[in-house]
């Protein structure tokens, strides 16, 4: 983190957006796997894990901790929870809605203010 002279503006709405939108979207994520795979499982005991589910669960955990790089460089970590919350939403289909929706919230509010 860089030291600076501002004091640093406390960042709680950006924080509690992205953080439960990435916990939402996370679990989102293991529903939907445990859903499509639900008569593998059983049988196999184990399942593939599918390609969107995964990038959904990686989007999740880059948005949960992303914000806390906020007074970092705004402008660069508001822009990289925007575009997580844009993979949330296109790997996460309906599932994903929500918690790209609070994640893409967050990353306005990031960018917003000062």
């Amino acid at each position: 983190m860089k030291a600076s002279n501002k004091s640093a503006s406390k960042r709680y709405a950006e924080t509690i957006l992205c953080v439960s939108g990435g916990v939402i979207g996370l679990l989102s994520a293991v529903i939907q796997e445990s859903a499509a795979n639900s008569a593998q499982i059983a049988a196999d005991g184990a399942g593939p894990v599918d390609g969107r589910a995964l990038g959904l669960m990686v989007a999740c955990i880059f948005a949960i901790c992303l914000p806390f790089f906020i007074n970092d460089s705004r402008y660069y970590t508001a822009g990289g929870i925007v575009f997580c919350g844009l993979m949330a939403i296109i790997c996460g289909g309906i599932f994903g809605l929500i918690a790209g929706a609070l994640i893409i919230a967050a990353g306005i509010v990031a960018y917003c203010r000062p």
